[in-house]
């Protein structure tokens, strides 16, 4: 009996049957069904071979020698049988007939037997690394992952019991079917649709642990930190705040983790060792955190105190500070004479850069002091000798920059007078020791200095006329 191996058609077939569809008209005329599968040895070449074999035996008869004639040599002389038949004898005719027919008979049955195999034809026009492919532009739940794969292990066992092996061919009357390639190829096709499927889930929970691991490692590293002073204190303390909100947000993540393990795992897919480890090393992460947040909040309510003892100091320091300095601008009423204005100028300058100095403490402490949770001290007394200090600052700072300029305007070489500086000192000090002067004799500490603001006036008035010569 002639054997046929059903092997699995080009997946093609069904790309030009729906090619075709684009192309051809309508009409009522049936369509021939193109199947997924066909046979590696068409049953028309099969047919041709039998009825091949019936006239090949046939004719072999001319050829067989007669019993009589090898043991009765010397009595017979035809040496060969006479079959008494030739091929075209009616009953030898009949029985070719009667094959062919059988032939034409099975013909239909082995058609039924592709046509049973399409239910396959799903299989055939899968293809594993396009449908992976797929999920990286069209990402899906893991439990939708999960089902597709259940759904390639439901048709592989489908295909198992549909097809039998090698060891058990199928007769259908002439002809044995081997479908143990079709099997073969179909199971491997499915199963490399498992493989990658479920690879896709294991890299995808990689990446998983990976983000989730590393957000911790960030919150590790941000616990480490130390503190030099109470702003770097105060933003730990919120940091601190926001660990359990954060917590939250990562445990969601976590979950989904360690879910998505179990799915990996109850799909029999190997993970490697480092990812077994990391998934613990994740999940065991949140109560690290807290614990190091616990540690952390004693350190930072250690610094606190410190701080907090530091400025105590540094404030009773600055009340002296202020003390100093509210006598030297006190002092400054007693300067009346100009010829000590570059001596007294200095002074005010450097007063002026202290002043400046204990403004920026001022705001240091208090702004601190919101950080320890304390009332604010009140440093308005420093706005108070502001306010005293402005009328000397005025006066000695425009003498002072006035017998500066004066020596080099009048006496230095002419081109080396920048104009604008020039008109700026001379216009902005006539007007702002206009004010000075009002300020000074308002005050009968002052009064007598005065003379100098209106001296120093009058000169730049004198001078204002050569403005528009520079």
């Amino acid at each position: 009996v002639a054997a046929a191996e059903a092997a699995a058609a080009a997946a093609n077939a069904g790309k030009d049957e729906k090619k075709g569809k684009k192309d051809e008209k309508k009409d009522d005329t049936p369509k021939e069904v193109v199947l997924h599968f066909a046979y590696r040895t068409p049953p028309a070449d099969f047919k041709q071979a039998i009825i091949s074999v019936y006239d090949k035996g046939i004719e072999s008869f001319k050829d067989v020698h007669s019993v009589e004639s090898v043991l009765l040599p010397h009595l017979i002389r035809d040496d060969h049988l006479d079959p008494n038949f030739t091929s075209t004898d009616p009953w030898v005719e009949a029985l070719r007939q009667r094959a062919q027919e059988c032939l034409v008979k099975q013909e239909p049955w082995l058609q039924q037997i592709l046509e049973a195999l399409e239910s396959f034809k799903d299989v055939v026009n899968l293809d594993p690394e396009a449908g992976v492919k797929k999920l990286e532009t069209e990402p899906q739940p893991p439990a939708a992952v999960k089902a597709m794969i259940e759904d390639k292990q439901t048709r592989i066992k489908q295909v198992m019991e549909a097809l039998p092996d090698d060891k058990e061919p199928t007769t259908v009357g002439f002809y044995r079917v081997d479908s143990s390639a079709v099997r073969n190829h179909l199971v491997e096709k499915l199963q490399q649709s498992v493989q990658l499927l479920s690879k896709s889930l294991a890299d995808q929970l990689e990446v998983n642990i990976q983000e989730a691991t590393s957000a911790f490692g960030s919150m590790f590293e941000k616990l480490k930190t130390e503190v030099f002073s109470i702003e770097e204190c105060a933003d730990m303390k919120e940091f601190l705040k926001s660990v359990p909100s954060e917590l939250k947000k990562l445990q969601g993540a976590v979950d989904e983790a360690m879910s998505l393990t179990e799915l990996v795992e109850e799909l029999r897919y190997p993970l490697p060792a480092e990812t077994l480890d990391a998934r613990w090393e994740m999940f065991g992460s949140g109560g690290t955190v807290k614990s190091r947040s616990a540690k952390c909040l004693e350190y930072l309510n250690s610094q606190h105190e410190k701080y907090l003892n530091e400025q105590e100091s540094e404030q009773k320091e600055f009340d002296e500070r202020l003390n100093a300095l509210e006598e030297v601008i006190n002092g400054f009423s007693q300067y009346n004479d100009l010829g000590q204005v570059v001596d007294v100028a200095e002074k005010v300058r450097t007063t002026s850069e202290e002043i400046k100095a204990c403004q920026e403490l001022v705001r240091q402490f208090n702004s601190r002091e919101i950080l320890f949770d304390r009332d604010q001290t009140d440093y308005s007394g420093l706005g108070a000798m502001i306010k005293t200090f402005e009328p000397y600052n005025n006066l000695w700072k425009t003498a002072g920059d006035w017998h500066t300029n004066k020596e080099a305007w009048l006496n230095g070489a002419f081109e080396e007078i920048d104009p604008r500086y020039c008109e700026s000192e001379v216009t902005n000090g006539i007007r702002l020791l206009f004010k000075t002067i009002r300020t000074l004799k308002e005050n009968e500490e002052t009064k007598a200095i005065s003379g100098i603001a209106e001296q120093i006036k009058i000169e730049l008035e004198e001078f204002k006329p050569y403005l528009p010569l520079v």
